[in-house]
């Protein structure tokens, strides 16, 4: 098992294309500010559910998670997150050799209750027969509210399992279909 280091600290530009899950990109509209938008509104939803967002924050939260993560995105568009901090490869896809990396992104955010703090996982692959691009794959938080480690684990490792799969189904398919839907008029 050989792992290389990912193409999101190499300092030059990638070509990025998600395979998460159905995104609406409106013409002219940059990808990485689809997905941003698309995630802050389920992660409001999800923290909404968890009870540590109260619904008058909603798209100030909202918002503010778009803003940060449209950053994250476009830097790791251009090659140049942060090695070890921001990027680790995935040891669970890693010794299935899938070429899998956790793109990974702390945030402090005084408008949740109790917490103040949230982590972001961005899930990507990147086969060796496409050496320029970066396919996306999942986006979750992580949810650490219990501070058990070994629920917090088991947890993570459904996440990732989902993006494992993800990578198997659309490897054997040739990485044909993205998840993007024809641009709104």
């Amino acid at each position: 098992m050989k792992i290389a280091g990912s193409r999101c600290v190499r300092g030059s530009g990638v070509d990025y294309q998600w395979f998460g899950g159905p995104l609406e990109v409106a013409r002219g509209e940059a990808l990485e500010h689809a997905l941003a938008t698309w995630f802050a509104g389920r992660a409001a939803n999800q923290e909404m559910a968890w009870g540590v967002l109260a619904p008058r924050y909603f798209e100030r939260y909202k918002a503010r998670l778009a803003a940060f993560l449209e950053v994250k995105l476009i830097r790791a568009k251009m090659g140049r997150l942060t090695p070890g901090t921001e990027v680790i490869p995935v040891s669970r896809a890693w010794q299935q050799d899938i070429p899998m990396f956790e793109l990974r992104w702390h945030r402090d955010e005084r408008l949740l209750g109790g917490v103040g703090k949230e982590q972001i996982r961005h899930y990507e692959s990147e086969p060796q027969e496409f050496p320029r691009i970066v396919f996306g794959l999942h986006l979750h938080l992580k949810d650490v509210r219990s501070g058990d480690e070994s629920i917090i684990a088991a947890e993570q490792n459904k996440e990732i399992d989902q993006a494992i799969d993800l990578h198997k189904r659309n490897a054997s398919e040739g990485w044909i279909r993205p998840a993007i839907a024809e641009p709104m008029q």
